[in-house]
């Protein structure tokens, strides 16, 4: 089972530019990229780079295209609370956590939370958020912050 990393946030906090400047990927491009680390080596991760809810994609549909792969690592952008995405509601981050904690079995190793204090009913076993300030903070800044809590390179 993949180790799942979390960037949530609501609009306009970054979630997309921070796993941009992590991993190099761009929307609407390859879901796989090579990551190095410093007690791993190399690993695999599958990454969204557009929240879960943004995207339109249900927890369900995530967790088996990410089955259809095969990744170490699992590094997504999820939103805090719902949201409507063409006309269809989409849970909100802490469903999509209990989702993958309770019916895909993945466990949660980092999250990183942007913008706000808490994540309203976020599952007890996961990890305590990072807090990120990212307002005029470049990509690369916040990214190098995050590289080195994950050890990532």
């Amino acid at each position: 089972m993949p180790n799942v990393n979390i960037i949530i946030g609501e609009g306009q906090t970054g979630k997309s530019r921070i796993i941009r400047a992590l991993t190099g990927a761009s929307i609407g491009r390859k879901k796989i990229y090579l990551i190095g680390t410093e007690n791993r080596g190399i690993i695999k991760a599958y990454v969204q780079v557009r929240s879960l809810q943004e995207a339109g994609i249900k927890p369900e549909k995530f967790v088996n295209d990410v089955g259809r792969e095969t990744c170490d690592d699992v590094l997504v952008a999820l939103r805090i609370f719902p949201k409507i995405t063409n006309g269809k509601t989409y849970p909100d981050g802490a469903a999509y956590m209990n989702y993958f904690l309770n019916n895909a079995r993945w466990k949660i190793k980092h999250i990183v939370l942007l913008e706000a204090d808490t994540i309203p009913n976020r599952p007890e076993d996961t990890p305590r958020p990072m807090l990120l300030q990212t307002s005029g903070v470049p990509s690369n800044t916040l990214a190098s912050q995050i590289r080195q809590i994950w050890r990532w390179l």
